[in-house]
């Protein structure tokens, strides 16, 4: 594993994530709706993106310095639910901003991919660190 020194805006930035742990501060997220008929075809796409892209993960190293390293690319997870209406997009909401209990090596992306009764929704959330409003504006266009 090759470390890579944070910048000092990421360690600014790190110093004020691990103050507001626990809280949906510094999360990007957001979900995407998608025809049950094209879940072959979506669990496809995130295979093909997800397989080869390295996931960025901080740690300490000897000396006690956070550090950067590319880490295992991040697994799409499947769930099913009955919810509909409110209740359904109450229930993406809190998965697209529910907080990352650990933000020392561990991935900082999450994706869950909501299979429910008429529709498919793809919940991205990630760090600020991975993710910054710029790179989710031109993800969401491409």
């Amino acid at each position: 594993m090759k470390n890579f020194q944070l910048s000092n805006t990421q360690k600014r930035l790190l110093s004020s994530a691990m103050a507001c742990a626990g809280t949906q501060a510094y999360l990007v997220s957001r979900y995407s709706e998608y025809d049950l008929q094209d879940e072959r075809n979506l669990l496809h796409a995130l295979e093909v993106a997800t397989s080869k892209s390295l996931t960025l993960r901080i740690t300490q190293d000897e000396e006690g310095d956070y550090v950067q390293y590319f880490g295992d690319p991040i697994k799409p997870c499947v769930v099913d639910t009955e919810l509909e209406g409110e209740d359904l997009h109450a229930y993406l909401d809190e998965l697209a901003y529910s907080p990352f209990e650990k933000l020392l090596d561990s991935p900082l992306a999450r994706l869950t991919v909501v299979r429910s009764r008429e529709k498919l929704y793809l919940v991205l959330t990630a760090h600020h660190f991975v993710l910054d409003g710029t790179s989710d504006v031109n993800l969401r266009n491409n």
